[in-house]
């Protein structure tokens, strides 16, 4: 028997809420199902987070509708990355964007001081960013949910650190 969407809405919540409140749904796999997976239409109150999709055809993304930021990083495509007819409010910030080993190089070769600048200004990044996650861990009374987001994504979000770097050079001009 086939169930609503309604019945597995509730399935979800009643099976598949973790400790912190979240519906994790994590770790499904499909690589023997022979169709295609659809995920869609959906409204999330908080945040969506996929991360880590191994797909062996094409994934589409359209018509997110974000009331805060996109993050798109590490996306590694054996085809084409397409992004077309983006709305934003805020910055589009592309980094390294089908930059290769070669250009680097080059880059290192006819500017010496650009890596050792890069460097630096990544060590200090990463510096100030310890210091704030420690701080987050040590508080006693916190939204803990929030703390946990923010201290993820504080030590795995390079785009973060980019927008916090950036936002610096803006307040050093």
């Amino acid at each position: 028997m086939k169930k609503t969407i309604e019945e597995v809405k509730e399935w979800l919540l009643e099976n598949r809420v973790d400790s912190e409140g979240d519906l994790a749904l994590r770790g499904l796999d499909f690589s023997d199902f022979d169709g295609n997976v659809w995920i869609g239409d959906m409204k999330v109150k908080k945040n969506l987070w996929q991360h880590e999709q191994e797909v062996g055809g094409d994934l589409f993304q359209y018509r997110q509708t974000v009331g805060g930021g996109l993050y798109q990083y590490e996306q590694t495509a054996g085809g084409d990355l397409y992004q077309h007819d983006q709305k934003v409010k805020g910055d589009t910030i592309q980094v390294l964007q089908g930059r290769t080993v070669e250009d680097n190089i080059r880059q290192i070769n006819t500017n010496p001081e650009w890596l050792v600048r890069v460097i630096n200004e990544e060590n200090e990044l990463d510096a100030k960013i310890a210091k704030l996650v420690d701080y987050l861990d040590r508080q006693d009374e916190k939204d803990t949910n929030l703390v946990d987001q923010l201290i993820a994504m504080l030590r795995y979000d390079k785009v973060l650190k980019l927008r916090i770097y950036m936002a610096g050079k803006k307040g050093n001009k």
